[in-house]
């Protein structure tokens, strides 16, 4: 799925376990979502959702959400990982995934 020139970027305001540099190259990037989700595999949830008009992934870890994921894909390969993990920022976010889940229009809409 990640093509072998993959970066993730991630905005972690400081966030313990969020890099500050991006990572770059599949194995890398690979192992690096791998160690950042592995201390919630118990009890984490992952849902769908739209990020400024693209399709994204939500990880919520009892009721709070921890990040945002959202991929930039080409020719069939993820090509970019765009992490939002800053706390502040998700505070904003985490309300408004909520509160358009409690509507009756999709995400992003």
């Amino acid at each position: 799925m990640l093509a072998e020139d993959v970066t993730a970027v991630a905005d972690g305001g400081g966030t313990p376990g969020v890099a500050r540099l991006p990572v770059r190259g599949a194995e890398k990037v690979a192992r690096y979502l791998t160690v950042v989700t592995s201390r919630y595999v118990e009890g984490l949830t992952v849902s769908v959702c739209e990020v400024n008009g693209t399709v994204a992934a939500a990880g919520w870890f009892a009721s709070r959400l921890l990040g945002v994921v959202v991929p930039d894909v080409a020719n069939g390969r993820i090509t970019n990982i765009h992490i939002l993990a800053n706390p502040g920022k998700l505070r904003f976010v985490g309300t408004q995934l909520a509160r358009l889940s409690h509507s009756e229009a999709p995400f992003g809409s």
